[in-house]
């Protein structure tokens, strides 16, 4: 008999959670992020931030200009700079 049961589906479970809110706060969080960076953006002097190993985190056009003049590599990124040691 037992070998008859193997595989026999006697019920099922579902887990349904409401993700409205979560979702609200992700899109808050990326217009947040949106703003803060035109913000740092629209600032005239160099603004750079690096996180607690000294990596790179934010780095504005004109400290990209400067990081250009001083690497002598008017191809420099951002992307060249992001998540690289500050301290080299």
């Amino acid at each position: 008999m037992r070998g008859e049961q193997e595989g026999l589906i006697i019920g099922y479970v579902s887990i349904m959670r409401d993700i409205t809110e979560r979702k609200r706060a992700e899109e808050e969080l990326r217009e947040a992020s949106r703003r803060i960076e035109n913000i740092l953006e629209s600032i005239t002097d160099a603004v750079w931030s690096v996180d607690r190993e000294w990596r790179f985190t934010y780095i504005n056009e004109h400290a990209l200009g400067i990081m250009r003049a001083i690497k002598k590599n008017n191809e420099l990124t951002h992307e060249d700079i992001l998540g690289k040691d500050a301290s080299r």
